[in-house]
């Protein structure tokens, strides 16, 4: 994610691209947020609006789009100054889908060669 996130960010005009974790790493939502706000992100600018994207990566749809979207909400309330949205996901398409079935069929198939060669 964060090779991803640099590569959005160079060349681009952006001011800052920082990763966050729906779950099960750190930096949290929240916590991007708030990284983003300190290093001014969210101040306008003679050049910049002053605005926070949250841009999401899902690979496959579900619930995390509506998780995301209330950690987003949740700390725009508290912090009115500055103006956050979500975009919409960034891989919730067939073929990011097909590539994960192909990557872990691959896995599979690695990890089984490799049990017979060990044996």
């Amino acid at each position: 994610m964060a090779r991803a996130a640099r590569l959005l960010w160079e060349g681009r005009g952006l001011a800052g691209v920082e990763t966050a974790f729906l779950s099960y790493a750190a930096p949290d939502v929240p916590t991007g947020l708030e990284r983003c706000r300190v290093l001014g992100a969210a101040v306008p600018g003679p050049d910049a609006p002053g605005r926070i994207v949250v841009l999401p990566c899902f690979p496959l749809p579900g619930d995390e789009q509506e998780r995301l979207r209330l950690q987003t909400e949740g700390w725009g309330a508290a912090h009115p100054e500055s103006e956050v949205a979500c975009a919409e996901p960034v891989g919730a398409v067939a073929e990011v889908a097909d590539a994960v079935v192909a990557r872990y069929r691959e896995a599979v198939r690695a990890e089984a060669e490799h049990r017979v060669a060990v044996h």
